[in-house]
């Protein structure tokens, strides 16, 4: 499935920033953010197609927090707060932008948002392709 494959890549290049430490610089911080975001959106993506093929969504559209329940409810993702926070943060950072905000937004990635899409990508292989 070509956008699990995307979403994949997009996750292996934002598990690089891993290595990446404070300070960071206004690109290296812009970098992180815009891989963050185009990791969420592929995953979400990818989730609303799997659920589609699997019989759980019988819309073809869907809002990315109504995706995410669906899945939840499907037992594709575990934590469905972190997965709305995850949602929440990307929807800050594509409306505004706050040195201070997004200093802690790549913490919180680093942090707590890649073992989600690294979360994701397991139980997709193992469960769902």
């Amino acid at each position: 499935m070509q956008k699990f494959d995307n979403f994949v890549a997009s996750l292996r290049n934002l598990e690089t920033v891993q290595g990446q430490e404070p300070p960071y610089s206004p690109i290296v911080k812009a970098g992180i953010i815009n891989l963050f975001e185009i990791t969420f959106e592929l995953s979400w993506k990818t989730i609303k197609d799997i659920l589609e093929d699997n019989g759980y969504l019988h819309e073809s559209s869907g809002s990315a927090r109504t995706i995410l329940r669906a899945a939840y409810a499907a037992k594709m993702i575990e934590n469905e707060d972190a997965w709305i926070e995850l949602l929440d943060l990307r929807n800050l950072l594509s409306h505004t932008y706050d040195d201070k905000k997004s200093e802690e937004a790549v913490d919180k990635i680093k942090k707590d948002f890649i073992p989600l899409f690294a979360a994701l990508e397991k139980e997709l292989r193992d469960n769902w392709l």
